[in-house]
């Protein structure tokens, strides 16, 4: 959702560069399916550790993704994990 007009907007992939070294079987460019992936792996990330004061309940959050052969679920962990290195 656009925030400035609260419209709905559509998931847009971030902008690809290509690597200088290309390896075709390597390449993992982003698309909207991956984006939308990568968004609620990301929020999972970020609830908070503790789901419960009261019951002390610690709540560390684990992500399991889904689906059938050839539905690039590791290609899209592998795309977000990719963003952690970039911060060294």
């Amino acid at each position: 959702m656009d925030l400035e007009t609260k419209q709905w907007t559509l998931w847009q992939p971030e902008k690809w560069k290509a690597p200088r070294k290309i390896i075709f079987s390597q390449l993992l460019i982003p698309t909207s399916d991956s984006t939308r992936a990568e968004y609620i792996i990301d929020s999972i990330l970020h609830l908070p550790l503790e789901r419960s004061v009261i019951r002390r309940e610690h709540g560390i959050q684990h992500t399991l993704l889904v689906g059938g052969a050839g539905t690039a679920k590791t290609s899209v962990v592998l795309m977000y994990a990719d963003k952690f290195d970039k911060d060294v």
